[in-house]
Formats: C-alpha cells, sequence, structure tokens
C-alpha cells in the first residue's frame, strides 16, 4: 500500500496516470484506482460550469470535450454524472426536439 501523501504527490502534483504509478510502485492498476477512492483522491479535469459550456453550450460531444481535455470519454461521462448533467448514450449531447415553426 501506498500512503496518502505519497499517491497525492504522484498523481496530483506530479500530474502522473495510474498505469504510470502502478509501474513505479509495481502493483496493478485497479490497486492504484482503489488507493485513490480509498483516500478519496480525484483529479478534477475542469469545473463544473467549464464542463456544461463546453458539453451544453457549444454543443460538444463527450468525445469531443474528452479530446480538449486530454482524458477519456469515461471520464468525462463520470463527471458529468457527478455535477448530474443529462447525457446521451454513447457520448452525444440530446437532442432537442423541436416542434416545427418554434
Amino acid at each position: 500500500m501506498i500512503e496518502k501523501e505519497k499517491l497525492y504527490e504522484m498523481y496530483i502534483e506530479r500530474d502522473m496516470t495510474m498505469y504510470e504509478i502502478a509501474d513505479e510502485v509495481d502493483c496493478g492498476v485497479t490497486s492504484v484506482s482503489n488507493w485513490c477512492k480509498k483516500y478519496n483522491i480525484e483529479k478534477v479535469i475542469c469545473s463544473e460550469e467549464e464542463l456544461r459550456e463546453m458539453y451544453i453550450e457549444q454543443n460538444m460531444t463527450q468525445y469531443e470535450v474528452a479530446d480538449e481535455l486530454g482524458c477519456s470519454q469515461t471520464v468525462v461521462s463520470r463527471w458529468c454524472n457527478k455535477y448530474n448533467i443529462e447525457t446521451e448514450m454513447g457520448g452525444s449531447y440530446p437532442t432537442l426536439n423541436l416542434s416545427e415553426g418554434e
């Protein structure tokens, strides 16, 4: 097991990936992920406001947001859930159904 301070330093301050940390401490990436959950260490990819701006206002897909932020679509999806941002399966923004003439 890795100490909280060391994990924080590697993951947040040095911006290492979980895979890089796992390699350095000679363990599996699942262990690193579990330690992060246990210690409540989480990288913030962007603020709720920034995510809403990209995903809703700019009508970007989760894949486009992920590309912009340098993370995976799964991470964007998880942050959408955390911020209670309504999503559609497949990572695209829900299509608005407007009646003709509106």
